[in-house]
């Protein structure tokens, strides 16, 4: 099974995902923050941004708790999941944060770049190269 907070943010509930994450005094869901999937080892920030979902990756951002820079098993950060996916706007908002490591490499070595390059994303590393 997966959080509920995992679960909104995989199929883009971006208001679930916002009431998640507002203090609960009874909720033990805070500490989900980075939980990770089984499967891949994925976050929520990670599944987000994989799946475009622009309106919950701004709200993962603007939650202090969410480690931006966390790999999943394969190393990938969630701005690695941005470049292998090939949306510049998320690319964009993970950058902003000013909290993302934009060369982080995975367990290979490869960077959010090399993988927008690699798959012919132009707009994604124009994104990164700024």
């Amino acid at each position: 099974g997966e959080s509920p907070l995992l679960a909104a943010a995989r199929h883009g509930h971006a208001e679930v995902v916002r009431l998640l994450l507002a203090p609960q005094p009874r909720s033990s869901l805070a500490a989900y923050v980075n939980e990770t999937a089984r499967e891949r080892g994925d976050t929520p920030l990670m599944v987000a941004a994989k799946a475009r979902h622009v309106e919950v990756v701004q709200l993962l951002l603007q939650d202090w708790r969410v480690d931006v820079n966390q790999g999943n098993y394969d190393g990938r950060t969630a701005l690695a999941q941005a470049a292998i996916s090939g949306f510049p706007a998320v690319a964009k908002l993970l950058l902003e944060t000013e909290r993302v490591e934009p060369t982080m490499p995975d367990g290979e070595l490869w960077s959010p770049p090399t993988f927008a390059a690699t798959a012919g994303h132009l707009d994604v590393v124009k994104v990164l190269l700024e």
